[in-house]
């Protein structure tokens, strides 16, 4: 019997592309909201946005399975500027090699007022609610724990 049946293989891509999905929309609207103040260099703000959010729900993954396991998934800091550093890497080749922005923009410009702040607000309730979940665990972990 297989491990992962045909339909959990379809549900998985899926995810992943709903996860993609969803990455873009982040990087369409960071350039957007850059673009829109006349920044020199949207596209790499737009990136650091999207990167900053994507390693600090790494970094609560790696915090949660850490609390509750006691197992650190990467033991050096350096290994952890190294992954990110390779992340910013393909992300850039990703998203500025590819001006993906202007394919986003053809995609989600035309996004009617009340769902692009409805989805505005998600970004930076998510934002928030990432790095704030990070501070949380750390400071139980650390402070409360002692471990």
């Amino acid at each position: 019997m297989p491990l992962l049946s045909v339909g959990k293989m379809k549900n998985i891509k899926l995810l992943w592309n709903r996860i993609w999905n969803l990455f873009d929309y982040i990087y369409y609207r960071s350039v957007a909201f850059y673009e829109k103040y006349h920044d020199s260099t949207p596209e790499i703000r737009g990136l650091m946005v999207l990167v900053t959010l994507q390693i600090c729900t790494l970094l609560l993954i790696f915090l949660i399975i850490y609390a509750l396991t006691d197992y650190l998934i990467i033991k050096d800091k350096v290994y952890l500027v190294l992954f990110m550093l390779v992340m910013i890497a393909f992300q850039y080749r990703y998203y500025i090699s590819t001006h993906r922005y202007n394919d986003f923009k053809r995609k989600w410009g035309k996004e009617p007022k009340k769902q692009r702040k409805k989805h505005g607000i998600f970004i930076i309730v998510s934002f928030i609610l990432v790095i704030l979940l990070n501070v949380a665990i750390s400071f139980i972990k650390h402070n409360i724990l002692g471990q």
